[in-house]
């Protein structure tokens, strides 16, 4: 069963990145559209990338922590 919760671990990364870059986007989108300015929705697909990188690499590297700590009992 832990091998499961290790592998649904690691498909979340796949996920990850493209929701945050599009939750990103879309509320740049959001801001530009009401407050009528046009760089908003650039920042805020940069912003939903750095924020999807991140979560990525601290999965990614949870993930490998765990598997090295399993193999070293």
């Amino acid at each position: 069963m832990r091998s499961l919760v290790q592998a649904e671990k690691v498909m979340q990364i796949a996920f990850v990145l493209p929701c945050a870059m599009l939750l990103g986007w879309g509320l740049g989108w959001c801001v530009d559209h009401f407050l009528h300015v046009g760089w908003a929705t650039f920042v805020g697909l940069v912003l939903g990338l750095i924020a999807g990188m991140v979560s990525v690499i601290r999965t990614a590297v949870t993930a490998m922590n765990s598997i090295s700590d399993r193999g070293s009992k």
